[in-house]
């Protein structure tokens, strides 16, 4: 029994060792990680990161479950000022190049009153204006966001008020400062909290806005759901379902050099596959997007990106058939807005099909520029790795960059871009296997 501990300690010595000495920081600057103190958190409660004006800011919970924020400006917490007592969640944070945005859930922890709360920050996260509940009633689930960067910002959500979940939104014309004075309720075709709608999600690019949600029919059936505005979310289209008779799952609604996408997660039998449309007349008439070549056995999160030429990218966790638990990180890329796909490109280089690899995060600039972080298990212990490429998907590194400790715990990655080959990432990390005491960490990488 001695003489096989001593050889189990003696192998995951030797790995770490083997591991933390990849030498692999060459193939892009990496500055040293910043750490904060931050509370065990779900996926709901993991940090966010972003880039603004050029400068990273980032926000998490803290041990106290305070909603945090780090910019060059310093560290604020987010949070106060909230109803109180309540039982903080959920963390959006989004730039439009003119102020930063946030949105969280207090929920009542005696009444359990769910609220969408917003806030922002017009010097760069040197001051907060005050909280502003964007709800009128209180049963606020899942907040998404997005801006024009002209002073149009929308926030929507799923609203248990009238019992199953309605899709409700609010609108702001003035980068946030006032709001309407009453929600919106968007999937106006069903009765209130009659059928349950469920996945906003909202963009928005000069004038146009485009919301899309799913609406729950039988149980392998869903609808995708849009409505649209010209007019910066003062009046929108009626309710219509862009695509039906599947099982949706994370649509996510992008533009490409001008054509408007939709990408999610569909589900046949055992297989999931990627599926998407597009429409090249802002949303009036869709067409389907070209075969993803993507099939995995565990249903996955998409992940886009795109540059200002229409070069689409994702980065998806592809699970084995027969192989529980062992998911490999695959890159596919468009280069024609959608209508064409590369053949899947896996892109570990540890041996495949052997370790569990999960949370793929992708971002990229208009240079070719792409990385791809995700959290990773070879090493026993989830570990944050990145990979790399400089000339749009075509060549990564030959071996990728590990940039949590070999020796911690480590999930939940977040990425951005700055635009002139920095890329920021986020991370939260534990210094001990219990994983009780609980980091973000932050770290910046240069890829020339």
């Amino acid at each position: 029994m001695i003489l096989r501990r001593c050889f189990i300690i003696l192998f995951l010595l030797l790995v770490a060792s083997g591991c933390a000495s990849n030498g692999l920081l060459k193939a892009g600057e990496t500055e040293p990680s910043i750490a904060h103190p931050a509370m065990d958190a779900g996926l709901y409660e993991g940090p966010s990161v972003v880039a603004h004006q050029g400068n990273a800011v980032y926000t998490w919970y803290d041990p106290k479950r305070r909603l945090m924020m780090a910019s060059r400006e310093g560290v604020l917490s987010v949070s106060d000022g909230t109803p109180s007592p309540s039982l903080l969640s959920f963390n959006v944070l989004h730039s439009d190049g003119h102020a930063l945005y946030f949105v969280f859930r207090p929920k009542g922890e005696d009444k359990g009153w769910k609220y969408t709360l917003f806030r922002a920050s017009y010097d760069g996260g040197k001051t907060l204006a005050n909280p502003l509940i964007l709800n009128r009633d209180h049963g606020a689930m899942e907040p998404v966001i997005a801006a024009n960067g002209k002073g149009a910002v929308y926030v929507a959500w799923y609203d248990e008020r009238d019992g199953k979940f309605d899709i409700y939104m609010n609108v702001s014309h003035d980068y946030g400062k006032t709001w309407l004075n009453e929600d919106v309720r968007m999937n106006i075709e069903q009765k209130p909290g009659k059928v349950s709608s469920i996945s906003p999600q909202i963009f928005a690019s000069e004038d146009n806005a485009w919301a899309i949600w799913l609406d729950s029919g039988r149980k392998t059936e869903r609808r995708l759901m849009m409505r649209s505005s010209i007019d910066a979310g003062r009046s929108w289209s009626e309710p219509r379902a862009v695509s039906e008779g599947e099982n949706f799952y994370d649509p996510r609604i992008f533009i490409a050099n001008g054509r408007v996408m939709i990408l999610w997660c569909s589900s046949k039998g055992f297989q999931y596959l990627a599926k998407g449309i597009y429409s090249d007349d802002l949303g009036k008439t869709w067409q389907p997007a070209g075969e993803i070549k993507v099939n995995s056995f565990m249903q996955f999160e998409i992940n886009a990106s795109a540059d200002t030429s229409g070069n689409v990218y994702m980065a998806i966790a592809v699970r084995d058939k027969y192989k529980i638990g062992i998911d490999n990180i695959y890159f596919v890329m468009s280069p024609d807005r959608g209508q064409t796909w590369s053949e899947p490109v896996r892109i570990q280089t540890n041996p495949p099909h052997h370790t569990f690899a999960n949370i793929p995060q992708i971002a990229s600039d208009n240079s070719g520029r792409i990385m791809v972080t995700w959290a990773d298990y070879r090493n026993i212990r989830g570990n944050i790795y990145v990979n790399m490429s400089k000339d749009f998907g075509k060549t990564w590194l030959k071996e990728e960059v590990l940039l949590s400790k070999v020796n911690h715990n480590a999930n939940l990655p977040r990425i951005a871009a700055s635009g002139d080959g920095r890329f920021y990432v986020i991370w939260l990390e534990y210094n001990d296997d219990l994983m009780q005491k609980a980091f973000v960490t932050f770290r910046e990488v240069t890829l020339k």
